[in-house]
């Protein structure tokens, strides 16, 4: 009796962390990952071929990329694995930390699966991503690995033979959207009907302008004129 007292005395007094210092080790780690981001995508984006790096030598001199000899290993080892696909990491990390800052501390939509299943989402995302693009870009245009890199060979290569050229590349594109409402919470739905209602905003706008038109356009006739016979009289 006395047991449970206590340690329901202990639970009332050591409630754990705040909201507000939730919500401060939130934003540092968003922050953290905004920059880890951003130095990924300055890496990719520099990336050179005459830099050593992980997948071949080279001679020891000045490094092109803009992360330094780090940044070359780095770019070097995700093109060889994820091809083109690698360039996404970047973005994918970006949209990650605007979807935690966004988040409330004790959101009642949050589970505890959650972060599983984004982590699920970011894996299959980098799994299929690559397949995808080995099977529709061309196999020279990233070095050092192709499109879809080594993981989109193996991976791309087996669907292919399993499903056929047809029935590949819809399967692929149906798991990577998957994976992207997954990794980014991103609801395709959702989208779609902002898309829809900004296509109607843009034909209504469009529209008002098209009616409007001939009177702007007799405005300006009207402009013009009076400008004529105010430069006929000022001459006169």
């Amino acid at each position: 009796m006395a047991r449970s007292a206590g340690a329901k005395l202990k639970k009332d007094v050591d409630p754990g962390l705040s909201d507000e210092l939730k919500r401060r080790l939130r934003e540092a780690g968003v922050l953290l990952l905004v920059q880890l981001a951003i130095y990924l995508l300055v890496c990719l984006v520099s990336y050179s071929d005459q830099d050593p790096s992980w997948s071949h030598a080279a001679a020891p001199g000045h490094v092109r990329n803009l992360g330094g000899t780090v940044g070359a290993w780095i770019a070097d080892l995700m093109r060889y694995l994820f091809g083109i696909v690698s360039y996404a990491f970047p973005l994918l990390l970006m949209a990650l930390g605007v979807h935690v800052l966004k988040r409330d501390v004790d959101d009642p939509a949050a589970t505890p699966w959650e972060p599983a299943m984004r982590l699920v989402g970011f894996v299959m995302f980098f799994l299929v991503g690559p397949a995808l693009a080995w099977l529709n870009f061309s196999a020279n245009l990233v070095l050092p690995e192709g499109a879809g890199g080594v993981l989109g060979r193996s991976i791309g290569g087996g669907v292919l033979h399993a499903f056929g050229d047809r029935g590949a590349p819809l399967l692929l594109l149906a798991l990577l959207l998957i994976a992207i409402t997954r990794a980014t919470g991103l609801s395709w739905f959702r989208l779609m009907d902002a898309t829809g209602r900004g296509a109607l905003l843009l034909g209504a706008w469009l529209g008002g302008k098209a009616r409007r038109a001939p009177e702007v356009l007799a405005a300006r006739a009207a402009r013009a004129e009076r400008d004529v016979v105010k430069k006929s009289d000022a001459a006169r």
